[in-house]
């Protein structure tokens, strides 16, 4: 799982920041690959503020169906002994199941960020990554 995500996490930077920088012009480099590395961290930081409750929580109701519980924002409530399921046979910590599904959260806003090159400010697609 720790090389899954370790591999997820390197296809930011030599990936998509090097793929989109060469599609630019050279005087945007430099703001394409700011686009990149700045949607990755904001998406990844809010994956672990909500995202990951709002995903993988449970929620008492009909509601369950639809969206996840809020116990787990900003990870409360777990812990190292916590395992991602045992039912399934996944013998690792949670953290390490909530860090491997935020690279693939961070890293699909930071593609998308990919169609807005040359076409947004880096501050207006900071604040639209983070929503």
């Amino acid at each position: 799982m720790m090389i899954s995500t370790a591999l997820v996490m390197l296809m930011t930077p030599i990936g998509l920041a090097l793929f989109y920088g060469g599609m630019t012009r050279s005087k945007n480099i430099l703001n394409t690959y700011s686009m990149v590395f700045g949607s990755f961290a904001i998406a990844f930081i809010a994956w672990i503020v909500a995202g990951f409750s709002i995903a993988v929580g449970t929620i008492d109701g009909s509601m369950n169906e639809f969206i996840g519980g809020f116990e787990n924002v900003m990870l409360n409530g777990i812990s190292w002994k916590d395992f991602a399921s045992v039912d399934l046979g996944q013998l690792y910590p949670k953290f390490v199941f909530v860090v491997f599904q935020g690279t693939f959260a961070a890293i699909t806003v930071a593609i998308a960020s990919g169609s807005v090159i040359e076409r947004m400010k880096f501050s207006s697609w900071m604040t639209f990554a983070a929503i």
